[in-house]
């Protein structure tokens, strides 16, 4: 079972929370609304659950990596250290003001409000090669618009298994079920 469907199945109340995550309660009646936060939590950390990534210094509940969130601190004056990306709260405050500024960048890039899936492409690309990879043609293939370091972090959702990269609309596609309303 895919994450996409593990989150859909665990959101309609079908499954118990994948890989140990802390289930927040059932979903009822279709369709919901989606909290853009949750379901970000549940992405990157399984809601806490997975709190270190194999292929990069991301950690903690929002997945961080030392760079970002070191500026983040330092940015908004915070008395944070590298372990509080593994305080809920913290690493939430910090999650809020990175979003914010994420959006900021987008509206004017993409001269509208940006959509879940687009401010999470963000939270994962940065927000300049977001609105490139919003921009480029949905069949581009997605080596051509992501960086480096991104792909090589991230394997399993830019390329197919036998190693070919996605297309732009395919990436897009995974990330954006994540957001759609879910549904019993």
């Amino acid at each position: 079972m895919s994450l996409v469907d593990e989150f859909k199945a665990f959101m309609s109340g079908r499954q118990q929370a994948p890989q140990g995550a802390v289930a927040t309660g059932k979903v009822e009646n279709a369709p919901q609304k989606v909290d853009y936060t949750d379901t970000v939590h549940f992405i990157e950390s399984s809601r806490g659950k997975r709190m270190e990534a194999p292929t990069s210094s991301a950690s903690g509940h929002f997945q961080f990596i030392d760079s970002t969130w070191n500026a983040y601190v330092k940015k908004h004056n915070l008395n944070y250290s590298l372990e509080d990306r593994k305080d809920f709260n913290k690493s939430k405050k910090v999650f809020d003001l990175f979003t914010e500024d994420n959006r900021k960048q987008l509206r004017k890039s993409l001269k509208r409000e940006p959509t879940y899936t687009e401010t999470y492409m963000a939270h994962k690309l940065g927000p300049g090669v977001a609105a490139s990879f919003m921009k480029a043609s949905p069949t581009e293939p997605v080596d051509k618009v992501v960086g480096k370091d991104a792909l090589k972090a991230n394997r399993q959702v830019f390329f197919n298994k036998d190693g070919t990269p996605k297309k732009v609309k395919e990436v897009y596609g995974y990330f954006n079920d994540f957001f759609k309303p879910k549904q019993e």
